[in-house]
């Protein structure tokens, strides 16, 4: 069974965009706007120019920690939503079927996808469960006998409805057809893509036009991200278009994770160990290159620390989920059109927000 390694800070080594659809509305509406702050028993306001939560709900995965033998805690995922007066509250904590989960995504349907590397499962949640307390899984889909799943990481759903799974055990990227995941079961993925350079491939995205690319854990000298072009994705194993190269951490390990593409097609990849957000111009993904065009870093802030998963809401700010410091961080699109350190307009942080070692942060996609 793949299970992360941990790092030298004591953290689990480093492991989407928003892909789903007709979110219901919360029942603290879509208006309000606002942080919890460092373990505050009443939430204060976000800072001035906050936009509201699309969907009015944010998931996050906990990894859970470590536990005595240096292997994860279960873990889960935790939702916080908007109540009246505009606070972000801890709504929900999903654990059932959960096991040191990684990452989490939605589908076309507004279903919840998670991956849960203790158990090398996926698990799905329906969108009518995710407005209860206590979600039950409703599909698992579990490994074949070649062993198919192995510490699943990142996930990414295509236009066609496939899942798109990095395994961080056994250096693979699979894909499971819309068909495959209506069940139960342990299918034979689709495709299945190893690569000679993975150590520990994570973070999973396509583009507008359908090209997978792919982002390694643990490659402090080698190219960390690569793109596999749609017309070869059929392929048993296909060959990497584009690499693209970004800065080694100074700590020399866990230097890139998770990514995202922002609606104008522009790369943002988390650059773990080097504790920025890098984008990467859509004119520059054509070919192999290693000068992002933005860098964001914390600054003084702190506000990326071994920062890990990441997503990008329908408005176009970023979410940052941090695992060395337990934080879940939004950064304004308005902020991100240049290399600096900007303040985030959100922050999820404290004790009282039951955040533990947040690996991923999806925002509920807008409803209508």
């Amino acid at each position: 069974m793949g299970k992360p390694k941990i790092c030298r800070q004591g953290l689990p080594a480093r492991r989407t965009s928003l892909s789903g659809r007709g979110w219901a509305r919360t029942p603290g509406g879509l208006v309000a706007t606002l942080g919890l702050i460092a373990a505050a028993t009443v939430p204060a306001p976000a800072a001035a120019g906050a936009a509201p939560v699309p969907g009015g709900l944010v998931f996050v995965v906990n990894y859970g920690g470590m536990g005595s033998s240096g292997i994860a805690a279960n873990g889960s995922v935790m939702s916080y939503r908007l109540d009246g007066s505009g606070n972000l509250h801890p709504w929900q904590t999903i654990s059932k079927g959960l096991s040191a989960p990684q990452g989490l995504t939605f589908d076309h349907a507004g279903d919840l996808w998670v991956s849960s590397s203790n158990t090398n499962t996926l698990v799905e949640y329906k969108r009518a469960e995710l407005a209860g307390h206590s979600p039950l899984p409703s599909v698992t889909i579990s490994p074949d006998s070649n062993g198919s799943l192995n510490g699943p990481g990142g996930l990414a759903f295509d236009s066609a409805g496939d899942l798109w799974v990095a395994n961080t055990g056994v250096t693979t990227v699979v894909e499971y057809s819309a068909a495959q995941l209506a069940k139960s079961g342990s299918p034979t993925p689709e495709v299945t893509i190893s690569n000679s350079n993975f150590t520990t491939p994570y973070g999973v995205a396509l583009d507008s036009s359908g090209n997978l690319w792919v982002s390694d854990n643990d490659q402090p000298t080698s190219p960390g991200v690569w793109e596999y072009p749609k017309s070869q994705l059929a392929k048993a194993s296909p060959a990497p278009a584009v690499t693209l190269n970004l800065p080694v951490s100074p700590l020399g390990d866990d230097t890139r994770s998770g990514l995202a593409f922002d609606s104008a097609g522009n790369l943002w990849v988390v650059n773990s160990g080097g504790g920025a957000l890098v984008e990467f111009a859509k004119s520059q993904l054509a070919k192999r290159t290693s000068t992002p065009h933005v860098t964001i870093t914390a600054g003084t802030s702190n506000s990326l620390n071994a920062p890990d998963g990441m997503s990008i809401d329908s408005s176009g700010d970023v979410w940052v989920a941090n695992t060395g410091s337990s934080t879940i961080v939004e950064f304004a699109k308005s902020e991100l059109s240049k290399s600096g350190s900007p303040k985030p307009i959100r922050t999820i942080a404290g004790t009282s927000t039951g955040l533990n070692f947040p690996m991923d942060v999806e925002v509920a996609p807008a409803g209508s």
